[in-house]
């Protein structure tokens, strides 16, 4: 009852609703409907309630109905599952993974993260406004491989967002989402190791579709944006919709074709490619041109003295090329 209440909030969200439309439709009481709608409040949802109108949901671009979305696809997103907050959506998927409750294709979405990680081990911020999931693969690929699908998710995830908003998504390598300098998406992948013989992959996606700047911390607001700053058009339910598709479809092509074909996209995509950049290796930064990308999905440095293929670290532009 209470998602089809939901449901039914979304599908009529540019208009009120009354109860007694939706006690007809469902065929319960009103004050069924009443009881729902206290705690759909409850948790969360802004729901106006008049009493010569009947309910209205408020900002439905942040609301999001599994139903809606979810066996759209063969693989990623054969299941959808909705929770307002979350530590993490990565944290929970590695935990129902250890409790064999979750399958492949599973994607669960928190509306608000309260202890995200970024790459690197770092901490990524994740208010309400945002579309932040994790989804559950388990990929037949030897391990050099899987590290490949980061580079493939951020080649789906920038040509998702590079139609739906003005302006053009690039890619820092290996997996952040940038737009005119300031990063609006990010990946994090994680190998869990082999459960009864088989390896999973989660796959962690965050991007800031309409988060207010004033909700990030000081020292993120000046690298990161929202991109409803650069016209983004559609509800997150609708966005997520379009990202599943999009990373289905690559992921696809990936486990027919491998990454050499998409290569090239890749590198259209990379801002830095061309550029001289710093990237840490050990205790030192080694400092070059970054002059291509190989089939295995690592960065090609011009060191001036001799060609270096990187395949992790943090890429720091010096100088745009």
């Amino acid at each position: 009852m209470r998602n089809e209440i939901l449901k039914e909030l979304w599908t009529n969200r540019n208009r009120y609703i009354s109860g007694a439309q939706i006690a007809q439709k469902f065929g319960v009481s009103r004050v069924a409907v009443w009881k729902q709608i206290e705690s759909l409040k409850k948790e969360g949802y802004e729901i106006i309630s008049t009493h010569s109108k009947g309910y209205r949901l408020v900002n439905a671009g942040e609301v999001i109905i599994p139903e809606l979305i979810e066996q759209k696809n063969s693989i990623i997103g054969r299941r959808v599952i909705l929770f307002s907050v979350l530590d993490s959506t990565n944290e929970l998927c590695k935990r129902l993974l250890a409790e064999e409750s979750i399958d492949e294709g599973t994607v669960v979405v928190a509306r608000e993260q309260r202890n995200a990680r970024g790459r690197l081990g770092r901490h990524w911020e994740a208010p309400s406004g945002g579309l932040w999931f994790s989804f559950v693969l388990q990929p037949a690929l030897p391990i050099a491989q899987l590290a490949l699908l980061s580079l493939v998710f951020a080649i789906a995830v920038a040509d998702c967002l590079n139609g739906l908003i003005s302006e053009k998504c690039f890619i820092k390598w290996p997996n952040d989402i940038y737009v005119n300098g300031k990063k609006v998406a990010g990946i994090l992948l994680e190998l869990i190791g082999e459960i009864h013989g088989t390896k999973y992959l989660v796959v962690g996606i965050g991007v800031n579709t309409a988060v207010d700047k004033n909700r990030f911390s000081e020292s993120l607001s000046q690298v990161a944006e929202s991109l409803s700053n650069y016209g983004l058009k559609g509800l997150n339910a609708e966005i997520l919709e379009q990202l599943l598709k999009h990373l289905e479809t690559y992921y696809r092509e990936f486990l027919l074709q491998g990454f050499k074909p998409m290569r090239n996209k890749f590198k259209g995509l990379c801002f830095h490619i061309g550029s001289l950049v710093e990237i840490p290796v050990g205790k030192e930064k080694l400092q070059g041109i970054n002059v291509d990308i190989d089939d295995t999905g690592a960065l090609i440095i011009d060191t001036g003295e001799r060609l270096i293929h990187i395949n992790t670290g943090d890429v720091n532009v010096v100088k745009e090329g």
